[in-house]
């Protein structure tokens, strides 16, 4: 293959739509036992772009209000890879539910923009929203293989944490109908903004009992009263000419002197309660063009005006079979008091007896929903962020709810709460069916990795205060400041306790600092630094339960300096977990820890087989892939092999250039190291996320069907019933440049 041109930028990624082109092989072979086809999805920009980076300016010279956010903020881009013969074919699609319509017609050289520049789309922070028509659902980030009864094979759900999911055909890879009505779903803005696309705070990995056939999900709410306090400061931030923005600039000079986080926040008190005194918001409101400081001014003057009007906390668990409505049920704690998630809830699994859902460690929240309010001021910019950021929690609240005791004639249902949290941060998690002698999780713990950042123009770096590579604006702002973790926790549900648990945190051979350089650190082998995915057979199965689980692989992403800024070191500096002490965590992370795939044997946690990677690449996404034909000295956990989406450093004189390349190991056997790479010129990615897999994907003939048409008509007549002159904007928008690109 010649390689001479296909160097690419660390975040170039592609949106175009591609065909069964066929991947070409670097090394090796693919493997004849290596048949089906794998589904991987990535972020890849919007429709203002043609992937990504977002450009600093448009073609015609005009700032690009796009530039530096973070690549989590794009459309989905579905990757299917095929496996047959010795061969591997590509084909991609970008999800295109209704509001990217909405959004490609008011682009800025859209169709549409001219009469609907109001209803235009803007990146904010790690969401795309529209003062006007709502949120953004990317459906870029999870799958979840489903089988309905009604259905005649296998189709995938596309899913994303802040949106109702949608039905993907495996043969066509276009989108069939979304799990529910609009209606069916709570969104999380107050009521008073009618939007109808709604920001609906859901789950990217709801769950499937392959057995009884159903699906389950979650859809929660949080009080927004620190969102509206952290909206009205943003608002504050973009009045230049007001009396509240000058003492918001003095306190964050103040703040950069001195650092003072507890009374930088007394400040800000003061200055909004000297604000409001003056009654100047209302004439603010003329003078903010900023979408954010809208929406914060709707959710401000509601909270303000209306006693008890904050969104309040609550959780709500769909059972879905796949015809009719989802049933919905109330989910309280012991007491009868409402859930109160803090974070989100971006994992839930399901086991034969319970569903478990945890407050997981992504933390979303207002300080998120904003890219850079002030560009023409970054010290107010690094001020506003610093006062609002969040840290994650370092433990993990969990519950369970017995399925025995969903019960149609129920509206409320009472959750087993744990008595004590997971003791670590936790975004992933997986479960064995079987729970007979308890629930038996496996679970990774991000510990201090915090998926929600990403790096700003104005991220400095706490080794030298030097800046940010450029290639990274936008890019996770992720490097662990504690070791990572696996836990095995079995759970007692009756007593609401663990019956056992079991740790595997392993820093590796780690060299003593003082003789630490970039060639020792490279010979420290298996470590859990910096745990991603997880995968194993069976995991996401349209018709298999994975009742016990013997063998976990994992990705461990190990550690860079270059990812690491000084505001997440300054969030992270005095996390509880941490064993190795701070300054020889940095000494390790300046020579770069390296990255590796594991396998983990169950019974006991211990690491049995891995393989290391060159620090100059970057792992992603992992993929177990069963063998097509069994091979009988091979256990049955082992016996496949695993995908791994890998962002290939190349040799450069003067630029950081890589390519985008699939790596396939036999699973049996990673020690052995990849045995076949494949890449092609139109393979670019920055980063990929989740990834299924399915043995076929025959074309769907679905029992379940939503009417986009007639759903949407429904949802504008129950928001606008009162206000005719916008029910009939919506009406005619939508018409003439949505419902025609669906059936119906």
């Amino acid at each position: 293959m010649d390689t001479t041109d296909i160097g690419q930028g660390f975040l170039d990624g592609s949106r175009e739509e591609l065909q069964d082109i066929a991947l070409q092989i670097l090394e090796g072979e693919v493997p004849s036992p290596l048949k089906g086809f794998v589904f991987m999805v990535a972020q890849m920009g919007n429709v203002n772009s043609k992937g990504l980076p977002f450009a600093k300016t448009f073609p015609d010279g005009r700032p690009n209000p796009d530039y530096q956010s973070p690549i989590l903020n794009g459309d989905g881009l579905v990757y299917k890879f095929s496996f047959a013969d010795g061969q591997a074919k590509l084909t991609t699609r970008l999800m295109k539910p209704p509001c990217y319509y909405a959004d490609e017609a008011t682009r800025h050289d859209g169709p549409a923009t001219a009469a609907y520049a109001h209803f235009s789309f803007k990146n904010m922070g790690i969401g795309r929203l529209s003062f006007k028509l709502g949120s953004r659902n990317f459906l870029n980030t999870a799958f979840l293989p489903v089988w309905f009864k009604n259905d005649d094979a296998p189709s995938l759900l596309v899913t994303d944490d802040v949106a109702r999911p949608f039905k993907m055909d495996p043969k066509s890879m276009n989108l069939l109908t979304p799990i529910g009505k609009n209606l069916e779903w709570h969104s999380a803005m107050p009521s008073v903004m009618k939007l109808p696309f709604p920001l609906t705070q859901s789950t990217a990995h709801p769950s499937w009992d392959p057995l009884t056939k159903e699906f389950f999900s979650v859809n929660y709410l949080k009080s927004f009263e620190k969102e509206a306090t952290t909206a009205h400061i943003a608002k504050l931030l973009l009045s230049t000419d007001s009396p509240a923005h000058k003492a918001l600039e003095e306190a964050a000079k103040r703040f950069e002197q001195h650092g003072s986080e507890e009374k930088a926040i007394e400040e800000v008190k003061k200055i909004l309660a000297d604000d409001q005194k003056r009654n100047f918001l209302p004439r603010l409101l003329h003078q903010i063009t900023s979408f954010f400081s809208k929406i914060g001014w709707a959710i401000f003057n509601f909270v303000s005006k209306i006693s008890g009007g904050y969104t309040p906390d609550r959780v709500y668990l769909f059972r879905f079979g796949g015809t009719g409505e989802m049933e919905k049920w109330q989910l309280v704690d012991e007491q009868g008091n409402d859930l109160k998630i803090r974070q989100c809830m971006h994992q839930t699994y399901m086991t034969e007896h319970y569903i478990v859902f945890m407050d997981a460690s992504f933390k979303f929240g207002f300080e998120l929903l904003f890219n850079n309010p002030v560009p023409s001021n970054p010290g107010l910019d690094r001020f506003f962020r610093a006062i609002s950021a969040k840290k994650m929690e370092p433990f993990t609240n969990l519950w369970l709810v017995k399925r025995k005791d969903l019960d149609a004639k129920k509206e409320k249902i009472t959750v087993i709460s744990m008595k004590e949290p997971l003791p670590y941060e936790c975004i992933h998690f997986s479960a064995e069916y079987d729970d007979g002698d308890g629930v038996t999780l496996y679970t990774i713990h991000n510990n201090t990795a915090c998926m929600a950042e990403w790096i700003r123009p104005y991220d400095t770096s706490p080794y030298d205060g030097a800046s940010m590579h450029e290639d990274l604006i936008g890019y996770f702002a992720v490097c662990p400041l504690a070791i990572g973790r696996t836990g095995k926790f079995v759970i007692d549900p009756a007593k609401a306790t663990f019956k056992s648990t079991t740790i595997l945190r392993e820093p590796g051979n780690l060299p003593p600092v003082k003789s630490i350089d970039k060639d020792t650190v490279k010979k420290i082998g298996a470590n859990t630094w910096g745990l991603g995915l997880l995968t194993h057979r069976d995991q996401y199965s349209p018709d298999v339960a994975n009742r016990k689980i013997k063998n976990l692989y994992y990705l461990s992403l190990g550690a860079r300096r270059e990812n690491l800024t000084q505001f997440v070191f300054d969030l992270y500096k005095d996390y509880p977990w941490r064993e190795i002490p701070l300054n020889d965590m940095l000494a390790y992370i300046d020579a770069g820890v390296p990255q590796c795939v594991l396998r983990v044997d169950t019974a006991d946690m211990k690491i049995t087989d891995s393989w290391t990677f060159d620090q100059k690449d970057y792992l992603y996404s992992i993929q177990f892939v069963p063998a097509s034909i069994a091979s009988p000295t091979v256990e049955k956990d082992q016996d496949g092999y695993l995908f791994l989406t890998v962002k290939v450093g190349l040799p450069s004189e003067n630029k950081r250039r890589y390519r985008a390349e699939i790596w396939i190991f036999k699973a049996w056997d990673l020690a052995a190291g990849p045995v076949c790479k494949l890449a092609h010129p139109k393979l670019i990615f920055p980063a990929t996320l989740h990834t299924c897999y399915l043995p076929t994907d025959q074309s769907v003939q679905s029992g379940y069907w939503v009417n986009i048409k007639d759903d949407y008509t429904e949802t504008i007549e129950s928001l606008f019933k009162h206000d005719k002159k916008r029910k009939k904007e919506m009406t005619v928008f939508f018409n003439e440049y949505i419902f025609p690109h669906f059936p119906g």
